[in-house]
Order: structure tokens, then sequence, then C-alpha cells
């Protein structure tokens, strides 16, 4: 009995994994919702108790993501999936001013993570793959201050903290593009 429950039990904790690593998963088109930027559905919201989930999911992402050009790439996709949750609970309306705060602290803290891979990351112009995750993080960043910008508007008691969102995402998305004409990247 005890053999079977122990499987049982590996078996799903292998499916959960399994499915928070498959990439693609409840992708959102651009056509279905085009003032917002095409991003993952919000899936688990940050008010949700189960959310250390999905957190778990992205830190095995990140534990195996090797290249740092991809780690990037995970980066972004990871604070694009922030900005999905916090447009949803703005669309919810659930306890908006608390819930939109508590997704807004994770958006900051995961552009913070963004940055410290933008800082690893010595490059050069010569790399087409870094200078198309640049531009991405560039567009996405774009479009995040209109999503803030939008929210300021409506939440004027959150103003103050959205605006250092804001700062902190334009000190972000101002040092990408420096990662590119650094000449510190060993050319393969």
């Amino acid at each position: 009995m005890k053999i079977s429950t122990n499987r049982a039990f590996l078996f799903t904790i292998t499916i959960v994994i399994g499915t928070l690593l498959t990439p693609g998963i409840g992708i959102v088109s651009a056509a279905e919702n085009a003032d917002y930027p095409a991003v993952e559905s919000a899936g688990i919201l940050p008010t949700n108790p189960f959310y250390f989930v999905k957190k778990f999911g992205w830190n095995m992402r990140r534990l195996f993501t090797f290249d740092p050009i991809k780690r990037l790439d995970l980066e972004l996709e990871i604070v694009e999936q922030n900005v999905a949750e916090i447009k949803k609970l703005e669309d919810i309306n659930l306890d908006s001013n608390r819930s939109i705060e508590k997704a807004a602290v994770a958006y900051e803290g995961n552009l913070d993570r963004l940055q410290i891979t933008l800082d690893e990351i010595k490059a050069n112009g010569g790399n087409p793959e870094l200078e198309k995750t640049v531009s991405n993080i560039i567009e996405q960043g774009l479009k995040h201050q209109e999503v803030f910008n939008r929210l300021k508007g409506k939440h004027e008691s959150m103003r103050n903290r959205l605006e250092g969102v804001q700062l902190r995402l334009r000190d972000v998305v101002s040092a990408a593009p420096r990662v590119v004409n650094s000449q510190d990247y060993p050319k393969n």
C-alpha cells in the first residue's frame, strides 16, 4: 500500500511540474485582447493561496535555464505574466487596491530579477538573439508603462506605489540597450 501511495504522489508531482514547465500553456493572442500585451493568461493570481505553486514552477524553470539569453527571455516572460495578473485583478475588481498592490510588489521583484540577469550578460551588437530579446524588453516595457498609467488613473490611492514601479521599469528598460552595446562578450 505504501509503495503505490508514493508512486501516486510522485506521479502527481511529476504531472504538476511538467505542466508548469511546459511553455505555451494558456497563451492569449493579441487579437483577443488588443489593448494589452500578448502574454500568457494570468493563471493563478497572487491572491490565490496556491500562488506558491506558480512561483515554484517559475523557480524550477529558472533553475534549468542555463543559457543567459534564454534566461533573460524567461525573466521577461515572468514579468509579462505579472502584468497579466495585474490586469486580471483589475478586471475582476477583487479587493482591488490591496490585490493590485500585492501583484505590483511581485512585479517589481521580478523586474529586479530581470535587471540582475541583464547585468550578468555582457554582449555586443553581433548577437542577433540578444538584440531581439533586448528589443522585446523595450517594446514590452513601453506597453507595461501604459498599463501602469491606466492603473494610476483608476487607483488614485496607489499612485505613489505605481509611480515607483514605473520608475523601476524605466530603469530596467533604459539599461537594456547598454547590454547590446557592451564589448565584453566573448565571440563564438
